[in-house]
């Protein structure tokens, strides 16, 4: 596993560096992410889902545990918070979530064992040292995501 780590001074870099980090997805593969409350899941999400295709608005799914968007393929954003165990989920269609025809975003994806997600993209957000900027570390195969450090690096110099 490799491991890098950003820092973003704002909402739009965090919402840039997640439109950077798809740009290593392909169906079929997912990211998982934690961090506290507020730590920017779901505005890195946003920019995720923009650079896949979609172009709605993107909001957190803490209530309806998941969102189905339509980008260039299915997109399932899901939300662990309000559930206790995996059973929960399975019964509202993980195995289907995870299908290689779909990618999967998962917030909370700390708060139990997730099956069919070896090979997912990890982020872990916290907050920096200002209210707008967060830490975020990026854990990933390097086989699976073969492009995604170049991909990160040039996001970076790119701010520079």
């Amino acid at each position: 596993m490799k491991t890098l780590t950003f820092t973003t001074n704002s909402y739009n870099h965090t919402v840039e560096l997640g439109e950077t980090i798809a740009k290593s997805l392909l169906p079929g593969q997912g990211i998982l992410l934690t961090g506290d409350l507020g730590a920017g899941k779901t505005t890195i999400i946003s920019g995720i889902c923009k650079t896949l295709g979609y172009t709605g608005h993107v909001k957190s799914p803490t209530f309806v545990i998941a969102w189905l968007y339509e980008g260039n393929h299915p997109i399932y954003h899901v939300d662990l918070y309000r559930l206790d165990d995996y059973c929960e989920l399975e019964n509202i269609g993980w195995e289907e979530m995870t299908d290689e025809s779909r990618i999967y975003l998962v917030e909370w994806a700390d708060k139990f064992e997730l099956p069919f997600t070896a090979d997912a993209l990890k982020l872990f957000l916290e907050y920096g040292d200002n209210p707008d900027s967060r830490k975020i570390t990026v854990e990933y195969n390097e086989r699976t995501y073969p492009h995604l450090e170049k991909d990160l690096l040039e996001y970076e110099n790119n701010r520079n």
